[in-house]
């Protein structure tokens, strides 16, 4: 998925933690986090030396797109900013849960050698993109109505 529907799915999930608009900016930006094993991706270019290392020894939609990732990550946002921790664990499933829709699919269960896919979606296809309308319609809508910022 483009980072764009990932950041909309991270704000989604994490509306559904609570209305706390620090939390759901943080689940927006969490949900990037699976994607630092590619220097292609938004969150990658960011740290690309790193994110190539991370590539070159994982490779993409390796472990970090699995549940135990997430865990591993939620359990140090616990310990770094409890306040959020569950905002960031929210954010990075909402990642997973977007990416399992697409025919690459996710390995959920890393590191068994299993691939949720429910191929639906095709990264940066029509689908997608009219998937991104009504998601981005819910947090303007949310956004005006005073329940995001």
């Amino acid at each position: 998925m483009l980072y764009k529907t990932h950041i909309a799915g991270g704000i989604i999930a994490g509306l559904l933690v609570g209305f706390n608009p620090v939390g759901i900016i943080i689940s927006g930006a969490a949900s990037l986090l699976p994607d630092i094993d590619s220097p292609h991706s938004f969150a990658g270019r960011r740290i690309w030396p790193i994110s190539a290392l991370i590539q070159h020894t994982a490779g993409h939609r390796g472990c970090f797109h699995s549940l135990l990732a997430a865990v591993i990550i939620y359990f140090f946002s616990i310990i770094l900013i409890p306040k959020y921790a569950l905002y960031i664990f929210v954010g990075y499933l909402s990642h997973l849960f977007l990416d399992a829709l697409n025919p690459e699919g996710v390995p959920l269960l890393w590191p068994l050698d299993y691939r949720l896919r429910i191929p639906v979606v095709r990264t940066g296809s029509v689908i997608e993109k009219l998937l991104m309308a009504p998601l981005f319609l819910v947090v303007i809508f949310l956004t005006y109505k005073g329940v995001v910022l």
